[in-house]
């Protein structure tokens, strides 16, 4: 009889063990899920700012020729709102914060003195040229080398 009563002990008691430890194995499983979706969000983040990195970090394609174009003393005058300046600037990508340029929203006396009429202008030797204007045409009135 003790043997029955212990053997039925032990059913209940392992019975209970187990009803006990299922919570456990949901958190375990609860916690896993949590940790493999951090997981992830951090992998997509450092790829993010690995490839900003990587972008900003690379010299412009036209680098040395606006240096050039700067160097030669040539400027453009234009406006943020301008879409032709817009155009103008996309030319030279990220190359275009080495040119000389005159935002004439924020210096509208330089701009008056220069007798900026249209957008983009750009000046080089009391020249005007108004305009957007390629860069192989820069590259011939300033005599700066464009390369690709």
């Amino acid at each position: 009889m003790e043997d029955k009563y212990l053997s039925k002990h032990k059913r209940r008691l392992m019975a209970h063990q187990e009803k006990e430890e299922e919570p456990v194995k949901h958190e375990k499983k609860k916690h896993s899920k949590k940790i493999i979706i951090y997981s992830i969000i951090i992998i997509i983040l450092a790829s993010i700012v690995y490839a900003s990195v990587s972008y900003y970090s690379k010299p412009g394609q036209y680098d040395d020729f606006a240096k050039c174009l700067s160097e030669k003393g040539i400027k453009m005058y234009g406006a943020d709102w301008c879409p032709n300046c817009k155009a103008q600037k996309k030319m030279f990508g990220k190359s275009f914060k080495y040119v000389n340029y005159v935002e004439c929203t924020k210096e509208k006396e330089a701009c008056a003195n220069a007798q900026v009429e249209g957008y983009p202008t750009w000046i080089y030797n009391a020249e005007k040229y108004v305009g957007v204007q390629s860069l192989s045409r820069l590259s011939s009135i300033t005599e700066c080398t464009l390369s690709n």
